[in-house]
Parts: structure tokens; C-alpha cells; sequence
């Protein structure tokens, strides 16, 4: 499955952004199952999408209780996707 997190918060500078990917890297790497696949800016809008292929949601919410809470001022939400297959084996 795909998930898509949401992030309102402005990434100051490229310093930011790559602590943000080393953290990212770091975390991903502690839960199997996890994997990184993006981060996407939608033009025009402040904030950033990550875009992540999981194995189950539960593995997703067992990669947020390892990676730190975002920035004081960020929100977050996430939404689920279904693979093809995934969605017609339900």
C-alpha cells in the first residue's frame, strides 16, 4: 500500500531538507516493512508530501512511533492507497 503524509511546514533551506531525509533514512530503516518512496512539493502551497510504500498500516503507525514528532508548528495527516491488486483482493 501507498501512504501519503501530509506536512504543512516550510522547509527553510537545503540544510533542513537533508537533516529531513537523514532522519527519514535513519527511521525507515529501524521498521521493516517501511520504505521511502518520494518527498513531492505541491506547487504553490506551502509544505511537502511523503510518499511511502508499506507493507501494512499497522507497520506505517509502528513508523511513527519511531520518528520524532514534526517541528513545533507543523500538522500532519496521512491517507492510505491501495495497489490494484491489493484493492480487488478485499
Amino acid at each position: 500500500m501507498i501512504v501519503l503524509k501530509h506536512v504543512k511546514y516550510k522547509i527553510r533551506n537545503v540544510d533542513e531538507f537533508d537533516g529531513l531525509i537523514s532522519l527519514l533514512e535513519e527511521t525507515t530503516s529501524a521498521v521493516q516493512g517501511v520504505q521511502l518512496q518520494d518527498i513531492l512539493f505541491p506547487k504553490g502551497k506551502e509544505g511537502f508530501l511523503l510518499v511511502f510504500n508499506c507493507e501494512t498500516i499497522e507497520i506505517y503507525h509502528e513508523w511513527r512511533k519511531v520518528c520524532p514528532p514534526p517541528p513545533p508548528g507543523a500538522t500532519d495527516r496521512y491517507e492510505v492507497f491501495l495497489t490494484r491488486d491489493e484493492y480487488f483482493a478485499e
